[in-house]
């Protein structure tokens, strides 16, 4: 996968994380508007401050119940939404079997996905995977080649995966 297919499918998840936020509150809203939420970040600031507020027991009462608790439902995932997208670190291990053994080497988006020097190869026994690495490869061997999941990584061919660096 290159780095401009990666690009492509952060981007189209960007956009259906969106899509998904928005379909909370798109039953509040006209047509003309829900189409142009991102332009009214000010308001959208200050309404989750609204619902911050309430949550920590404010006086303030919603005129509508439901619109209170769907907009603390939209900005709960706005904001998981935007930490998985804001990510900077791109770095990634490339992990394939071979030999019986599972073999590592970390990946430098900066260098357009290249080895990074000095980061040297790790092998682990089939059954000595770390298990954030097995678990993350387990959701990866599920979806079509080139697909991108935030936070995981991304298959690239037949037993060949991206997946993010664990902290």
């Amino acid at each position: 996968m290159t780095w401009d297919k990666m690009r492509e499918a952060r981007k189209k998840e960007e956009e259906r994380l969106d899509h998904e936020s928005h379909d909370i509150i798109k039953s509040y809203l006209d047509e003309v508007y829900i189409h142009r939420v991102q332009y009214y970040k000010t308001l959208l600031d200050e309404l989750e401050n609204l619902v911050v507020e309430v949550n920590r027991g404010s006086p303030y009462k919603w005129l509508n119940d439901s619109f209170g608790k769907d907009l603390g439902k939209y900005f709960e995932l706005r904001r998981k939404n935007n930490s998985i997208l804001n990510r900077t670190d791109y770095d990634m291990v490339m992990a394939w079997v071979e030999r019986n053994e599972l073999q590592t080497a970390t990946m430098d988006s900066n260098d357009s996905w290249g080895y990074r020097e000095g980061s040297g190869h790790k092998t682990y026994p089939l059954d000595g995977i770390p298990e954030d690495l097995m678990g993350k490869m387990s959701v990866l061997h599920n979806v079509e080649q080139e697909t991108y999941i935030p936070d995981v990584g991304v298959r690239v061919g037949e037993g060949i995966y991206y997946v993010y660096k664990s902290e």
